[in-house]
């Protein structure tokens, strides 16, 4: 009996290292927007931050440039349950122009 149990507790430590270790992977942290700076492509920015969540928007200006703007979520968990924090990544013509949290660029007089 008592070998099952260690068994058993074995298999949810083993497991629960395993699942956990792909979590963190895969998701995004806005520590991560420090590598981010004027005129990265689009490549550049995937290599450091990874896949976007959702590209929200791509249009052309009335210049003529190509407007994009990745999202990326980022998630946790607190003592007050889940939050989530979306961060914003603006190209334009292929090239990083504005990034960071969107509300942030709302004018306030």
């Amino acid at each position: 009996m008592r070998r099952y149990l260690i068994i058993l507790i074995c298999i949810f430590v083993l497991t629960g290292c395993a699942i956990g270790g792909r979590a963190k992977q895969s998701r995004f942290n806005a520590y991560k927007l420090i590598q981010v700076s004027m005129g990265l492509s689009k490549d550049q920015v995937q290599a450091s931050l990874g896949k976007p969540n959702a590209v929200r928007q791509a249009v052309k200006s009335k210049e003529g440039e190509t407007i994009e703007i990745w999202e990326y979520i980022e998630t946790g968990s607190f003592w007050r349950g889940k939050t989530e924090e979306a961060y914003a990544v603006y190209f334009k013509d292929g090239l990083v122009y504005k990034w960071g949290r969107p509300k942030d660029w709302i004018y306030k007089p």
